[in-house]
């Protein structure tokens, strides 16, 4: 599943049984991941040269790291 990420629509995400991965529209590899117990965490995956699965860095947890906080860093340490 991928949805377009703001706060509100992340924060309305309900957790189930099972983990979900949900993927962001507009930024490639950029998931949310949202455990059984409520737990949101930022993820990014990237297929690195030279290994057969991605890689994954958890960049922080929802609600402590926005998506808004998220992008606006990761421009202003791109510029």
């Amino acid at each position: 599943m991928k949805l377009k990420f703001t706060k509100e629509i992340i924060a309305a995400i309900e957790p189930s049984d099972k983990r979900q991965r949900i993927q962001d529209a507009k930024v490639d590899g950029l998931v949310i991941e949202v455990l059984p117990s409520g737990r949101k965490s930022f993820r990014v995956y990237k297929r690195l040269k030279g290994h057969t699965s991605p890689v994954s860095i958890t960049l922080g947890q929802f609600p402590s790291l926005t998506i808004e906080n998220w992008t606006s860093q990761t421009l202003l340490d791109t510029y």
